[in-house]
């Protein structure tokens, strides 16, 4: 993103996939994209076994947790092991045709901006991702709105707009963990501390006495 800005590219498309993993399209992805690439079908039922398999404690987990192991068939588990690379070979397409048209596109499972030089490049950038997406994968953008900071597919000017992009800001010359990033880390490593220290502290022994 710093190369591409120092490069020339002072305009960015930045988007995001409404929930990206619940609408992957799972006959598509395995039976269109990956069984046909594979040399051992031997494979196939375990990689299926693994999208479908179910949490046994899941109400033993925090509620806010639980979205992400959806009991539904549908979509790619958002807290499974393979979740990510599948998530990747889904979209391969998405990245090969917009690099092959020389977009500089930048992207993280369903988080992508792309880096332009003119507003024009930007909107032919969202013109075509959307096609591939909504018309080809099957996956739906959020709705664009270049003038409200908080939407989540927009075209803005580096040098108006402040970028906030998988935890970072960046100004146009600087990179920075955002603000609600540093918070959330600082949480949980209190939490990870206050519990580091209630396993260190010894237990309650009551002496029991002979004879007492």
């Amino acid at each position: 993103m710093l190369r591409f800005h120092q490069g020339g590219c002072r305009i960015v498309y930045e988007a995001d996939i409404v929930d990206f993993f619940g609408t992957v399209n799972i006959d598509r992805l395995l039976q269109g994209i990956v069984f046909p690439k594979l040399s051992d079908p031997s494979l196939n039922t375990l990689i299926k076994a693994a999208f479908e398999m179910e949490i046994g404690n899941k109400k033993d987990l925090p509620q806010e947790d639980w979205e992400l192991y959806p009991e539904s068939s549908s979509g790619l588990p958002q807290g499974g092991y393979l979740s990510p690379l599948f998530s990747n070979i889904y979209l391969a397409t998405f990245d090969h045709r917009m690099l092959q048209e020389g977009f500089r596109l930048i992207r993280y499972a369903d988080d992508f901006i792309v880096m332009c030089e003119t507003i024009e490049e930007a909107g032919r950038a969202y013109d075509l991702s959307r096609e591939i997406l909504e018309k080809n994968l099957g996956l739906k953008l959020h709705p664009r709105d270049d003038n409200n900071h908080e939407a989540r597919t927009r075209i803005i000017r580096v040098s108006q707009t402040l970028i906030q992009f998988l935890g970072i800001q960046f100004n146009g010359s600087r990179i920075w963990p955002a603000a609600e990033k540093r918070q959330k880390l600082s949480q949980k490593m209190g939490k990870l501390e206050y519990s580091i220290g209630s396993l260190s502290k010894p237990p309650n022994l009551v002496a029991a006495i002979p004879g007492d």
